[in-house]
C-alpha cells in the first residue's frame, strides 16, 4: 500500500488531469509515474493551440515545497522528447493542505529562461525562491505564476515575473 505521502501527490495529480482532459477544447492530459519513471509527473498537451506543459507536481502540508535539480532537469528533458510543439513549458505545481483555505500556486516556465537555477522553493503563500547552481554565476528566470487552476488552463489572469538575481520583478 502506498504511504500517505504518495496518496497525497496521486490525488493532486489525478485533480490537475481531469481537469484538463477536456476533449472539445483540445486539452489531453496523463499522469506519467513521476520519480519511479524518470519522467515528470503529468503531461498536458492541446493541438490546436501548439501547446505542451510538462509538469512536477508538490503537495504538502508543510509551509514550504522544493523543487531540485533532478526533478526540474527530468521535467525540462521531457519537453525534449516532444519538440514539435511550438509552446513547451515546464510546470511547477504545489498544493499547501492543512490551513484553510488550501493554497495552490502554479509556475509556468519560459524554457529557455531557466539559467544556473539549483532549487525552487514555493512557500504556502506563493512566493518563490531560487537558489543559483553556482553563487558567482548571474541567474535569471521568466516564469507566469497562477493561484487558480482554471485561469492556468485558461491561461487568464496570470502574472509575468522574472526572477534575477535574488529580485522578483513583476512584468504584467
Amino acid at each position: 500500500m502506498p504511504s500517505i505521502f504518495a496518496r497525497r501527490g496521486y490525488a493532486f495529480e489525478t485533480a490537475l488531469v481531469a481537469t484538463f482532459n477536456d476533449f472539445e477544447n483540445g486539452w489531453f492530459a496523463r499522469r506519467l509515474g513521476g520519480t519511479s519513471s524518470g519522467m515528470s509527473d503529468v503531461l498536458i498537451t492541446n493541438n490546436r493551440r501548439d501547446i505542451i506543459y510538462s509538469v512536477e507536481c508538490k503537495s504538502t502540508y508543510s509551509d514550504k515545497a522544493f523543487i531540485g535539480s533532478i526533478q526540474m532537469d527530468r521535467t525540462i528533458e521531457m519537453l525534449n522528447m516532444f519538440s514539435i510543439y511550438r509552446n513547451a513549458y515546464p510546470v511547477f505545481a504545489f498544493k499547501f493542505q492543512t490551513k484553510k483555505p488550501r493554497s495552490y500556486h502554479y509556475f509556468v516556465f519560459n524554457i529557455t529562461r531557466i539559467d544556473n537555477v539549483k532549487t525552487f522553493i514555493c512557500n504556502r503563500d506563493g512566493s518563490l525562491k531560487i537558489t543559483p547552481r553556482e553563487k558567482d554565476k548571474p541567474y535569471y528566470v521568466w516564469f507566469v505564476k497562477y493561484d487558480s487552476l482554471k485561469d492556468f488552463k485558461d491561461d487568464k489572469a496570470g502574472q509575468t515575473m522574472m526572477y534575477k538575481d535574488k529580485k522578483i520583478l513583476l512584468l504584467h
